[in-house]
């Protein structure tokens, strides 16, 4: 079963590239530093704007599918972690398919990472409840 610690999600890519860069500039030349800021809040502003994009196509074309999710997803927070152990049985299982396998890794990453955050600061949690929350 392969593990990867490498960031998989484009903020996790970026948040790790901003510190590495922050902790070789520590001390230097502000630009720099006003550089990766800058980029971290237009990429903000593009998240936000792909998960409008991305809700307003649910409520068009999918709105029974956004109701079930709405439902399902947060009674899945606190469940998570027991997905992780079944997404690796899944894993070792189809080990010859290496696709499969490396799917199924990032299944139990996936469910790792959202049980650790909905025991912890619940960004991620947060994230999709928000996205998630039935309009008014």
């Amino acid at each position: 079963m392969r593990r990867s610690s490498e960031p998989h999600t484009f903020d996790e890519r970026l948040n790790a590239e901003k510190a590495r860069i922050e902790a070789a500039l520590e001390g230097t030349d502000p630009g720099p530093q006003r550089d990766l800021l800058e980029l971290k809040r237009r990429q903000e502003t593009e998240s936000k704007n792909h998960l409008d994009s991305l809700r307003a196509e649910f409520e068009r074309s999918q709105p029974a599918l956004l109701g079930w999710l709405q439902r399902q997803i947060p009674a899945m927070y606190s469940k998570a972690y027991r997905f992780v152990g079944e997404m690796e049985e899944i894993s070792d299982y189809v080990g010859e398919d290496v696709s499969a396998e490396e799917m199924f890794d990032a299944f139990a990453d996936f469910y790792t990472r959202l049980a650790a955050d909905y025991e912890g600061p619940q960004a991620e949690v947060g994230a999709l409840t928000a996205f998630l929350k039935p309009k008014q």
